[in-house]
């Protein structure tokens, strides 16, 4: 299933992760078949992560696959916000929820998710301050 929501339309070239520096297209050195297993096994190791309350890990595995594909899958971008949140690792979880609120690529349920999560961490964040 994890795999399945990685697909195969992978774009190496022209488009640009948000937030990057660089084009995503400086990995399209690997051929595409070797990048998909790498963010394959990119989600499956932080999905371990995360079952081991590694939120950190899990959540940078996650934003690790979402941009090694191009930013094509959004719902990486949700599984590492759930991941740093579930941590109570707000900061990071405004972060990525804030960019998912705002990617035009996601749904606009999951738009929508993101800027209700995005309250409801700020709230549990300023309460911790």
């Amino acid at each position: 299933m994890r795999r399945a929501a990685l697909g195969l339309a992978l774009s190496l070239c022209g488009a640009r992760a948000a937030g990057a520096a660089a084009p995503v297209c400086a990995q399209a050195q690997a051929p595409a078949g070797d990048l998909e297993k790498e963010a394959n096994a990119a989600v499956d190791q932080a999905f371990k992560d995360f079952e081991a309350k590694k939120f950190r890990e899990a959540g940078q595995g996650f934003l690790r696959a979402y941009e090694m594909t191009g930013g094509q899958f959004p719902k990486q971008l949700r599984n590492a916000a759930k991941a740093y949140t579930t941590g109570a690792l707000f900061e990071e979880a405004v972060q990525v929820w804030e960019r998912l609120a705002n990617l035009p690529r996601a749904d606009e349920a999951m738009r929508r998710e993101a800027k209700e999560q995005l309250l409801a961490v700020r709230t549990l964040w300023s309460d911790q301050l």
